[in-house]
């Protein structure tokens, strides 16, 4: 199958507040972010600026796409050179701010997280890869086969560069999803500090 990232919307600056707000609706009962957040109003406040951080940095280190302009669904591919958000990416990607709007402990709790998932990363997959560091469909659009068409277009040119490709998730559902566009689960862990569970998958 030959790559056709053209079909989709290659993601600039100037679309990093729409697809935040996007992005924040997808994942406002993530597992992960629920526990990082418990307060439903803070997750609702602060998602947006954390995914402004993240698509920054996907734009700046990586490819952000979503599958047109009206962004029903949005996913971003990170190169493992460029995988984690560090203290000079977060200074780069105007991240600072989110010190003096973000609780100190809830700025822990990302952090220690973030720290685990990124030790993980390293010990499984010390190659080259591509990381699928996010996956989201705005709720309305759930459903309606989004997912294939952010997905497809580059798992073909990884193929047909034979690049792996890495991704985690805290969401069972998705285990049998992902295992549809050829990943395979390579370890299963618990999140230190929770007992949200989340599934390591590779695609070789």
């Amino acid at each position: 199958m030959a790559s056709d990232l053209g079909s989709l919307t290659r993601l600039q600056k100037w679309h990093i507040k729409p697809a935040s707000e996007i992005l924040s609706q997808a994942f406002i009962d993530d597992l992960s972010l629920c526990h990082q957040i418990p307060d439903h109003h803070k997750r609702e406040k602060l998602l947006p600026l954390l995914f402004r951080l993240m698509l920054r940095h996907g734009i700046l280190s990586g490819e952000v796409y979503a599958v047109s302009h009206d962004m029903e669904g949005i996913v971003m591919w990170l190169p493992s050179e460029a995988s984690d958000i560090t203290l000079w990416t977060m200074i780069r990607c105007g991240g600072l701010a989110l010190l003096f709007k973000v609780d100190w402990g809830i700025l822990r709790e990302m952090k220690r997280d973030e720290d685990f998932v990124s030790a993980l990363r390293k010990r499984l997959v010390p190659f080259p890869h591509w990381y699928l560091a996010v996956l989201g469909v705005a709720p309305k659009f759930q459903g309606a086969g989004y997912v294939s068409k952010l997905l497809r277009p580059m798992l073909a040119r990884l193929d047909a560069a034979n690049a792996p490709c890495y991704v985690e998730t805290s969401t069972e559902e998705y285990v049998s999803l992902y295992k549809h566009f050829g990943f395979k689960v390579i370890d299963e862990v618990i999140t230190p500090g929770s007992n949200t569970k989340m599934w390591v998958m590779l695609r070789r």
